[in-house]
């Protein structure tokens, strides 16, 4: 009996060794960056080179974090339903005490459910949106040298759920975040990188991480299928399109005009072929294989200027269509 304690003793020993000279091998002291303006630059350039702009507008997000807790958040309104095992939680951001709870399917008014979803949303949209913060109130953000290159650390001094926290963004030459290293209170070593490389482009334009790595035992954080929506701006644009017959542009073959006067075109809609004619020249463009496309001058067919001409053809159709059609081109692909 007392030879197993002693081996057991040995083990425990040789356990907190392992543990301290990881420790002491990996454990990074928070570094001290320079705030200013310089910090504030770079920080908008993080934000541009994810299209800020588009996350401020999108109405809504949906995620789940490592397929455990699962998000609807309706952005526009502080509002977001969360759901864990057979709990659901719709969950008011601003004014927590009026959130409803279903737990296990029955109503409840359980404060501690409450808190708790806002907890699991706290650090999980974190794992979403962090980029986006950097600006939030009690943020503080300052440059800071990593292996040479500027880095942004952004330090939180209030909100959340863990206040106090830091960050050190790894950006690219874009200024698009690679990774960040943390000095964060539920982790006791400092330095923990997690990547932030693994981005996609949503329906609304905005720029969200799919998964994260930790490089603390290979951790891997999966964000579950992210997408976004803008139900309201979709609404109105549909509206629109009924209010100006789309139904009815769809179904229209040939369409002519011309352009300030100077400018005529013949489209047969259907094929998505058109005749551009302009001073004495004259295109049969064919816009989605412009090698079939014919050139006229002084309405003689000439291969002379050919592929110069038919760029300017393009150019001017795709100019003076969109002053002709644009409200029916609100839901073609890669338009938010």
């Amino acid at each position: 009996m007392k030879k197993a304690g002693k081996i057991f003793g040995i083990l425990l020993a040789v356990l907190a060794l392992v543990i301290a000279f990881f420790y002491y091998k990996n454990n990074e002291v928070l570094p001290k960056g320079i705030e200013g303006k310089e910090a504030d630059a770079l920080a908008r350039k993080m934000l541009s080179s994810l299209n800020v702009e588009a996350y401020k507008n999108t109405e809504y997000i949906t995620w789940s974090f490592r397929e455990v807790h699962h998000y609807e958040w309706n952005k526009a309104a502080n509002k977001v339903k969360v759901a864990w095992d057979d709990t659901v939680v719709f969950l008011d951001t601003k004014i927590p005490g009026n959130s409803v709870v279903l737990a296990a399917k029955e109503p409840s008014d359980s404060h501690t459910l409450i808190q708790t979803a806002f907890d699991y949303f706290n650090n999980d949209s974190f794992w979403l949106v962090a980029p986006y913060k950097v600006f939030d109130k009690g943020v503080t953000r300052s440059v800071v040298k990593h292996e040479g290159e500027d880095a942004l650390l952004v330090t939180y001094a209030s909100g959340g759920s863990t206040p106090g926290d830091s960050y050190l963004w790894i950006l690219d030459d874009n200024g698009r975040p690679k990774s960040y290293k943390m000095w964060v209170g539920i982790i006791p070593m400092g330095g923990i990188e997690a990547t932030w490389d693994a981005w996609t482009t949503t329906s609304t334009g905005a720029m969200l991480p799919t998964h994260h790595t930790l490089d603390l035992f290979g951790l891997k954080l999966n964000m579950g299928t992210v997408s976004s929506s803008n139900p309201k701006a979709d609404a109105l644009a549909k509206n629109m399109l009924k209010t100006i017959q789309h139904e009815a542009y769809k179904n229209t073959r040939y369409i002519e005009w011309s352009f300030g006067g100077r400018r005529s075109f013949k489209w047969d809609k259907e094929k998505h072929i058109v005749d551009v004619l302009w001073k004495n020249n004259k295109v049969t463009l064919h816009p989605n294989d412009r090698s079939k496309s014919i050139l006229f001058v002084d309405a003689k067919e000439t291969l002379k200027n050919k592929e110069q001409l038919l760029k300017t053809a393009e150019n001017i159709f795709n100019n003076d269509s969109f002053w002709l059609v644009a409200p029916h081109k609100l839901f073609e692909e890669g338009i938010i």
